[in-house]
């Protein structure tokens, strides 16, 4: 373990913070730690650019499907569309609804009551059949949606309905308490004791 002073005289001894004991750590040299922290601000630029990047991808997906909520058929919006367009397969688009709210159900069990009430985080574990049966009841919505929009889309409507979905599952981005990843954890924390005796 090495020791400096500080412009005082106070010697000083440094001690690397780790999540385990840090006298399973090797002694870091100066040039070492200085290293180490421009490593460590290199990966944060780059967590940076690609934190930038995931809400630039976000945005365009989101503003693709607010273009074609808006336009619908051309005649008029899309939610108007599926409220009064004839040409619709009614039957397909009311299954895929109820399948909407089944998932819907799923989704807000898990977030609130399981997440909030019950404060479990390992759904997993907790609730096995919820994900598989979400992932289930969305794909069969997703086939009743297709089969519902095809007489106004046609061959177009598998690529409206992923423009809508990534609209949709990108605009969680932009939800209160999304986190922005760091690197600053305590890892990469040096802190400094004063050191009485020094040789």
């Amino acid at each position: 373990m090495t020791a400096s002073r500080a412009p005082d005289g106070t010697a000083y001894r440094r001690v690397v913070s780790e999540e385990v004991s840090s006298d399973d750590e090797p002694e870091m040299t100066e040039e070492e730690r200085i290293k180490h922290m421009q490593m460590l601000k290199l990966k944060q630029q780059a967590q940076d650019r690609k934190y930038v990047r995931q809400k630039a991808e976000a945005l365009v997906w989101m503003a693709l499907a607010a273009v074609l909520l808006w336009y619908g058929d051309k005649k008029q919006n899309f939610f108007s569309m599926l409220l009064h367009n004839v040409n619709l397969n009614r039957k397909y688009l009311y299954t895929a609804y109820a399948l909407l709210a089944y998932n819907t159900c799923i989704f807000l069990y898990l977030a609130v009551w399981v997440t909030h009430v019950r404060k479990r985080e390992d759904w997993e574990v907790y609730v096995p059949w919820a994900i598989p049966m979400a992932t289930a009841v969305g794909l069969l919505m997703c086939l009743m949606f297709m089969f519902a929009l095809w007489p106004i889309y046609g061959l177009l409507t598998p690529v409206a309905e992923f423009i809508l979905f990534m609209g949709m599952l990108l605009s969680a981005h932009f939800l209160p308490g999304a986190k922005k990843a760091s690197f600053n954890d305590s890892k990469s924390k040096i802190t400094y004791y004063p050191q009485k005796d020094v040789d």
